[in-house]
Formats: C-alpha cells, structure tokens, sequence
C-alpha cells in the first residue's frame, strides 16, 4: 500500500513500521539482530526484553500524533517509516559516548552508581545527586571519598576537602576554612570564585559578595579599574573589570 494508492482518502496518514530505514527498508531483521547490530547485546545472555519492538511502538505512537498534527494544520499528511533499528541506535547513544561502557560513570565508575553484592543478594545503588550521596553517607555509616570538579558538590558533602592542582595539594581543611580563607591564589579562584588583587601590601582575595562597585573619582573606592563586561545572571550580575595588578600564580595572599 502506498500513499498514492489512498489518493482518494486525503486525510489518511500512513506509518510504516520498518526494520531500517533507507536505504536498508527491505533488509529482514528481528529484535534480537538489531540489538547486536546496536552492541546492546552481552553475549552469551540472551535480552530480559523485546527492547526494539517495545521502542518501537512508543516511536510508532509519537510519529502517529504528529501525523494526525500535521493533517489538524491543513497540511499533506505524509508516509512516516519508523526503524526499529533506528530507534536502538538513539538508546546506544549512552554507551558510544562510553557512559555506559566498562569503566564509565554510569558503568562502575563511579561508586555511586553501580550493583553490589549483599549477604540477601543484590541491590543497586543510584545516588547520582549530593543529596543521595549524603543519605547514603549517614544510613552506611562509612566514610567516602568523593571525586568530583563541582565546588558546590565538595562544600555540600565534605567534612574535609582537599583541593589539588597539577597533582599537588593545595590546600585541606573544613569546607569553610577552605573557603573563608584561602591560602593560594588558585584555591581562592577555584573554590570560592574570589577576586584575587595585588595592591601595594601584597596580593588579596576579595569574596565577589562582599564588594561595592562606586563611580570613578568617589573617595570611598580603594581600588580602581574598567568595567568590561556585565552578564545578568539571575540571582546575581557578573561584572567584570580590568584592575590595576600583576599577573597571578599559586603563591600565598591574604584574604579579606
């Protein structure tokens, strides 16, 4: 049947459930050869479910909606072929961009997210969000040690943050001590987001929440620079400034 065939039913939309799609619509197939193709399969186990014919149908109703969509605006309905191979290749995406891999944050790499083996069997352990993990912490009753780049994540869960740079510690201690005093420039930037200034009593760190911009020439300024740039950012305006200072490395300031 053919779109061409139903001339005479204008409004009638054709989906047609496919093995694959062009150029392959006449290749034959089933649910399990698709997944291999897909590398959805874990050889010798054989699949818990129909997951290309299940997929498929759920691909097969949005498609359907959208037919009957087009036909509601007045528009030529169309032939829609849903693949079901198509369909497993977007459920891959996680493990070609190696989430889902061995070895990835999703597959064991992390110690939040896995299976493990308990003296009833087994349970599985998703505590992806701070929150979670931070339950997880107080109902096991253990310590953890916890890798992660987000600043937010490391002041939320640690009792003691160690901060490193190119393999070497900077800085350990209290997430407020970490963050209230600072002992090298790179931590004062990358834990609290400080402005790190050199005046002529040394280099200072300068929390972003506690700075006053006023107009050029008022008296109450002590340092003076360009504004740059200025980014809304919802609970907060970044303004950036060009100051007066030399370059910044890693060595010890103090903060104010």
């Amino acid at each position: 049947m053919t779109m061409r065939a139903l001339a005479h039913l204008p409004h009638l939309a054709q989906i047609a459930i496919v093995g694959e799609t062009a150029p392959h619509v006449e290749r034959s197939g089933h649910d399990l050869t698709y997944l291999a193709k897909a590398g959805l399969l874990d050889p010798p186990s054989m699949p818990k479910t129909l997951l290309a014919d299940l997929a498929g149908a759920e691909r097969t109703v949005s498609a359907a909606l959208e037919a009957l969509y087009r036909v509601k605006l007045g528009l030529e309905p169309e032939c829609t072929y849903v693949g079901l191979f198509d369909v497993l290749e977007t459920f891959a995406m996680p493990f070609e961009h190696r989430l889902t891999a061995p070895g990835g944050s999703l597959a064991g790499g992390f110690a939040g997210y896995g299976i493990y083996r308990t003296r009833d069997g087994w349970i599985a352990v998703a505590a992806l969000e701070p929150r979670f993990i931070a339950r997880l912490q107080k109902e096991l009753g253990i310590s953890f040690v916890h890798v992660t780049h987000s600043q937010d994540e490391a002041m939320a869960l640690a009792d003691l943050i160690v901060v490193m740079n190119a393999g070497r510690i900077e800085q350990s201690g209290s997430p407020r001590d970490v963050f209230n005093a600072p002992r090298t420039a790179f931590v004062a930037q990358f834990m609290g987001g400080h402005n790190v200034i050199a005046t002529d009593r040394g280099r200072i760190a300068v929390r972003a929440d506690r700075l006053k911009l006023y107009r050029s020439g008022e008296t109450r300024a002590r340092l003076s620079g360009v504004v740059r740039g200025i980014e809304y950012q919802g609970t907060h305006v970044q303004i950036t400034l060009d100051a007066q200072g030399k370059p910044i490395g890693s060595e010890p300031l103090d903060v104010e």
